[in-house]
């Protein structure tokens, strides 16, 4: 960085100011990261990768909207139904992506890993606690509802 400034003969002010820019950049993109990592999702999809053609029957307008995150300041579920294979899990990782480059906190579970995780949870008596964690998350996505029975 040095023998650029030197090379493009900026001052000291603008040398400081690129890098200081460079290091919230990459403040920035680790705590980002960070939050993705600690989200647990199986793989990481956006909104920008999803492939629209193959799946006419969503509204993009729609979906671009939902990336607004507009819905969690208002507190408001989502719910993606259509069988096996259309891009609900997509879509939703997508936006939980969007929500942890917004510097949300996030979680990712399954249903059934949810239902195990509150019932360990009550079983170990740290049922208030678990239900604490969750209450301070911005965003939780559950995939998979629906596929196995809840008793």
């Amino acid at each position: 960085m040095a023998d650029r400034a030197v090379k493009s003969k900026l001052s000291y002010e603008e040398f400081l100011a690129l890098l200081l820019e460079q290091e919230v950049a990459k403040k920035t993109d680790t705590s980002i990261q960070r939050r993705i990592f600690g989200a647990k999702f199986p793989f990481v999809k956006t909104i920008e990768d999803f492939d629209f053609t193959f799946q006419p029957s969503l509204n993009e307008k729609e979906i671009a909207q939902l990336a607004t995150l507009n819905f969690i300041e208002a507190k408001e579920n989502i719910v993606f139904l259509g069988p096996p294979g259309v891009g609900k899990s997509h879509l939703a990782i997508a936006l939980g992506i969007k929500a942890c480059a917004a510097r949300l906190r996030i979680y990712f579970t399954t249903a059934q890993a949810l239902i195990k995780e509150l019932a360990l949870a009550e079983k170990e008596g740290i049922l208030v606690d678990k239900l604490a964690f969750f209450s301070r998350l911005h965003l939780i996505v559950i995939d998979e509802m629906g596929f196995t029975p809840v008793s």
